[in-house]
């Protein structure tokens, strides 16, 4: 099998996309402000001025680390219902890859062909 070598250039990073319903005293607050039809929140956070991206309004997130793929996280989701298809649901493989990634060949590569 033929390796391919690649500087990592990057930081491996998480973000956290938290959305929740919204009550209907709400929606219709949000309604009168002209946003009709929507029905839930985002939690977004503004980032320091002296950070990168400074001030810009951005999901909270960081540098993952190694705990963040702990097999303890699936068992802690299974305590409330989730199973491993749920979270299968949330990602599309054969579908279609954001433009960004396109013409990347590192997205077409399995992990297994892949040294850092």
């Amino acid at each position: 099998m033929k390796y391919i070598n690649i500087v990592k250039n990057w930081r491996d990073s998480a973000s956290l996309i938290l959305l929740t319903k919204r009550n209907s005293e709400l929606l219709s607050r949000v309604e009168d402000r002209g946003a009709e039809g929507v029905n839930y929140d985002i939690l977004l956070q503004t980032r320091t001025g002296s950070a990168s991206f400074a001030n810009s309004v951005v999901f909270p997130g960081g540098v993952s680390e190694p705990v963040d793929g702990s097999p303890r996280w699936s068992q802690l989701l299974s305590s409330f219902g989730y199973t491993k298809e749920d979270f299968e649901a949330l990602h599309r493989p054969a579908g279609d890859i954001t433009p960004i990634f396109q013409d990347n060949p590192i997205q077409s590569l399995p992990k297994t062909q892949l040294s850092y």
